[in-house]
């Protein structure tokens, strides 16, 4: 794989991943974790952002999820504005095909470019029409 330049890099304060195997269990659990998500004790990872996936990588530990690739998102769902929290419902393996990416990010700019990204990769045709 050819390596890229990052379109931006951001810090992220907390990045958690939660599993389950059925889908309707989902909204309850992006309910209850984005306030402790919120609150969390930081663990600085750092997010470098390309056109189609999100690499994380961190220094101390090792890492909950490595990639996050845009197209394998199923739906965004975001805390408040001042948490810069955003739950991602994304595809997982075969035993547990649900699974529930948390980010914290560091920064009002990397929280909102984040969001930006992931919605150009899902719609391409709509980011196309902004200047």
């Amino acid at each position: 794989m050819a390596t890229s330049q990052p379109l931006f890099q951001s810090k992220i304060d907390v990045c958690k991943v939660k599993k389950e195997k059925k889908a309707d269990k989902v909204p309850n659990i992006i309910k209850k974790q984005v306030p402790k998500i919120a609150k969390a004790k930081p663990k600085q990872l750092t997010a470098r952002v390309f056109a189609d996936r999100m690499e994380l990588r961190s220094a101390a530990k090792k890492v909950p999820i490595n990639v996050v690739q845009f197209s394998k998102i199923k739906k965004v769902s975001k805390g408040a504005e001042k948490d810069k929290v955003a739950a991602l419902t994304y595809e997982g393996d075969k035993k547990k095909p649900n699974w529930v990416v948390f980010l914290r990010f560091n920064t009002d700019k990397g929280y909102d470019e984040f969001l930006k990204q992931v919605d150009k990769a899902k719609h391409p045709e709509t980011a196309q029409e902004q200047p």
